[in-house]
């Protein structure tokens, strides 16, 4: 029994809400589930091919950069110059060689991007077939739910009209109604099966001609990647051969080495000069032990008159109070003073006994 809910307007309320559901029984059911697969492949492959085009048209830029800056950065003077510095002969004939270089391979990306256009346009036109043949799916779909609810609708039209007839009452209403209804039955019936007739003849030609339409995507794409190559391989014997053997003949400025000045050098020998073997106390006579001499190097001379002086200074005859009254006496030997009564001598005559 149809409701309120049946009618037109709830009908395409629910479409635009839930959109249009697939007929039950569908005999296209493994078809439409390849061709869904089919268009998220291609989708897939589309965007690959503008990034392709996008990233070829940055790099197209990036070859005069590169040439540009290794030239800069080889001759600063080459940024600011106002006439083209190419035929200077302080600048090594290199750079200006891998700048045509960078600037054919600009030309050829740019040549280049129309095979790859070739390959997107070969790609949308699939596209399209199959965003239409979707269309067409979905009609479908619609067709045959409006099949089914003319058909509900005109049984239940049927059933009163029948009722209306038996009781005998007046019926005219009722059988214009339910022939009004006849009609659109009939008519969506019709537009179904023509739906049912095109869809199931495309979609198999569609997926039919699967690999011979990518194949011409794959082609034109093969197009692009070879005038690359094709363009550029004047190229090859520059960038192997003749920048190489260029980069090679590049003089480098010559440093000046410098000689060391000589060191020189004191031959004098440090000599161990040995305290005297007698320290005598005023009034008395004590020896101080040979492990307690003090000893004191000579500085060496290298022709140093400061050197020489104290040297004769060390070495002079002089008379060394200690702080314990020790007198120190020698012709030949300068002895250090004694440092303290517990500084001179172990023995039982040293210095300790002078308290």
């Amino acid at each position: 029994m149809t409701s309120w809910f049946d009618n037109k307007t709830c009908r395409n309320m629910k479409e635009k809400m839930f959109g249009v559901k697939e007929f039950d029984q569908d005999p296209l059911v493994r078809e439409r589930k390849d061709l869904l697969d089919y268009n998220s492949k291609l989708l897939q492959l589309s965007a690959e091919i503008d990034h392709i085009t996008t990233d070829q048209q940055k790099v197209n830029t990036r070859y005069l950069n590169v040439a540009r800056y290794a030239r800069e950065a080889a001759d600063p003077a080459s940024s600011t110059a106002v006439e083209p510095t190419a035929g200077r002969k302080d600048i090594s004939p290199a750079f200006a060689l891998f700048s045509q270089q960078m600037s054919h391979f600009n030309h050829s990306g740019e040549n280049s991007i129309t095979a790859i256009g070739d390959a997107r346009s070969k790609i949308d036109r699939l596209d399209g077939r199959v965003k239409t043949l979707r269309t067409d799916l979905t009609d479908r779909d619609r067709a045959h739910g409006l099949v089914k609810h003319y058909e509900v609708k005109t049984e239940e039209l049927q059933k009163k009209y029948q009722q209306k007839m038996e009781n005998g009452s007046k019926s005219d209403s009722a059988k214009e109604k339910l022939d009004r209804n006849l009609v659109k039955f009939r008519e969506a019936q019709e537009n179904c099966d023509r739906l049912d007739r095109s869809v199931s003849r495309d979609i198999t030609d569609v997926l039919g001609r699967r690999q011979k339409d990518v194949g011409d995507i794959v082609q034109a794409l093969s197009q692009y990647y070879a005038s690359m190559v094709t363009q550029n391989q004047e190229c090859v014997e520059p960038l192997t051969q003749s920048i190489p053997a260029l980069v090679e003949k590049i003089s480098t400025p010559q440093l000046a080495v410098a000689t060391p000045s000589p060191v020189v050098q004191g031959n004098a020998v440090l000599p161990r000069v040995q305290t005297p073997e007698v320290i005598r106390q005023q009034g008395s006579d004590v020896e101080l032990p040979t492990d307690e001499r003090s000893t004191e190097p000579l500085l060496p001379c290298n022709d140093n008159g400061g050197a020489e002086r104290t040297n004769k200074v060390r070495t002079a005859p002089e008379k060394i109070e200690g702080a314990a009254g020790a007198c120190v006496t020698n012709v030949q030997e300068h002895v250090r003073k004694p440092k303290g009564v517990g500084a001179i001598g172990k023995s039982a005559n040293s210095y300790s006994q002078l308290q």
